[in-house]
Parts: C-alpha cells; structure tokens; sequence
C-alpha cells in the first residue's frame, strides 16, 4: 500500500540526510586518516558517531523503529523514481563509510598468534590485578574450587582499563562481580581479540546504537581523563574448573553477544557432564573396591 504524500516527502528527506551525512563525515575522516592512522582513532573516530543521530531521525520520521522497518517503509515508495535513486545513493554512501573503515583496519597491528579454542587449556596463571584491591592476582585464583553461580559457574569480568575507571564503572553499575584489569591485554591476545574500527563503527552498529536511543536508552558518559579504547573487540568465553575452554565467542560486531540462554545452555551441559562423572568415578570405585574384597582365585 503507497504511503501518503506527506509520508513520501519524508522517505525522500530522510534518504538524502543519511547519503549527504554519511558521505560528508566519511570525506572528513579520511582526510583526518591521511597521516597517523592512530592519532585519528584516538582524536577524531569519536566524530563517526554523529550519523547515529541522523539515522535516528530517519527512522523517527517514519515512525519506525530499526533499519529493517526503515528499509521496507522506503521500498513501500520505490514506485517513484527518485525515491529509487536516492535509496541507491544510500547503499553508496553506505559501501564507501564501511570500505573505509576496512582500509583502516587493514594498517593496525594485530596479533597472528593462534587463538585458544574448545578444548585448550587457559593459561591461567597469567599476571593480572583485581579490580576491587588493586592487589595482583591470576584468573586461576578465581576459578579453583568450584562455586556454584545459577547453572554451576563464577562469573568473571575482564578489562584492559586503569583501575580509576574499573572502579568507577564498578560503582555506577553495582556489579557484584569479580573484575581482573589486563592492561596488556595477554588474555585478549590469547582468545585472538584484536582492535577493530569497521567492528565498532560500521554502518550496522551505528544503526544499532540508532535504534537503543530510539528505545530510550543511554550511553554512558566517558570519564575525565581515563584513557579508553573502543576499539578493542570483547567476547565471552566459558572455562571449567580445570581451567579447559569450553566456549570462546569472540564479537564480530561490538554489539555481537551470545544470548544467555547460550551460555545457560553450556554451563547445565557442564554441570550434567560433571555429575557423570562423578557417578562414573563412584561407580568404578565401587568396581575396585569389590574386586579387592572379593574372594581369592
């Protein structure tokens, strides 16, 4: 069904602003990339973030909520040539604001070590400080004895950050968890977690941080003089007791996590593989206990 001409006129109004926007800060970003690539992930990437605003006020001119609404409110129109013309100039703008960020991707260094996978065993003893004391500390003093936590597990937060701000997030957030500070990042190395602009800044999250302000949300305010760097990709990864990967889901977009019912789902298959083998042991126990009692040839 053809939307109302007022409705038309606004499909057209938002097309132009996201093609002319997108187009406007990316030219603006590659001169600013020309010389230190990392001066400008530090000094101007931020900038990239005003296309979420203009996003947002396309899809609030449609009265939609996300990218695929937006997208099937506009073919609604695509009888209309220019409504056509300009959705093409969009997925234009949209190609070149993405290739760019891969281009910049393409000159930061990475790491080629070979990724822990399922199976490996964690370097547990790593060097790493807890967030809470400051005291130095290993992840394998957080995962010895086993402690149950909802399906058999104990939750343990990671981050590369100074103290001052892992402990002002701690604050804000009342997390009760246990945070470790890996400033030099050996445990993101180890799980193949590099910096990535096109993963944080594509055209995909900017849409997605589009949609959480039209939901209402906000986005935390960086602090004063804390050094961040959202470039570095995160993940979530399961050990057992013995400190074995179980799961490794390392983000592909900043946005990209794995549903808790995902993990949920690991953590019970864990508890019941260990009760197995609890039983097993018990059993073969039993076995040799009898065999050593029972009566001589």
């Amino acid at each position: 069904m053809p939307l109302t001409l007022d409705t038309a006129s606004a499909v057209v109004t938002s097309l132009v602003e996201i093609s002319h926007h997108c187009k406007e800060i990316i030219l603006h970003a590659k001169e600013c990339a020309k010389g230190d690539v990392e001066q400008f992930i530090s000094r101007d990437i931020g900038k990239l973030f005003k296309v979420v605003w203009t996003y947002k006020n396309a899809f609030e001119r449609l009265q939609v909520t996300n990218k695929t609404e937006f997208e099937k409110a506009v073919s609604h129109e695509f009888w209309q040539g220019n409504v056509r013309e300009e959705f093409d100039e969009v997925l234009e703008s949209e190609q070149v604001w993405d290739e760019f960020l891969l281009e910049v991707d393409s000159q930061l260094v990475v790491s080629n070590d070979r990724p822990l996978v399922k199976g490996d065993l964690f370097p547990s003893n790593l060097s790493l400080i807890d967030a809470r004391t400051g005291q130095p500390t290993t992840v394998e003093s957080f995962i010895g004895p086993r402690e149950l936590f909802l399906a058999g597990c104990k939750v343990l937060l990671v981050s590369f950050g100074e103290e001052y701000g892992a402990k002002r997030w701690l604050e804000e957030t009342g997390s009760s968890f246990d945070m470790v500070l890996d400033p030099q990042r050996k445990i993101y190395q180890a799980f193949g977690l590099n910096r990535s602009v096109s993963k944080v800044w594509s055209i995909e999250c900017m849409c997605f941080y589009a949609e959480k302000l039209i939901q209402g949300r906000t986005f935390p305010t960086p602090l004063e003089n804390v050094h961040d760097d959202p470039q570095q990709m995160g993940g979530d990864f399961i050990l057992d007791a013995a400190g074995t990967v179980i799961l490794t889901h390392c983000s592909k977009i900043s946005s990209d996590r794995p549903s808790m019912e995902t993990l949920l789902s690991v953590l019970r298959s864990m508890d019941s593989t260990s009760k197995l083998d609890e039983l097993d042991q018990a059993k073969d126990s039993t076995i040799k206990k009898s065999t050593h009692e029972g009566p001589s040839g």
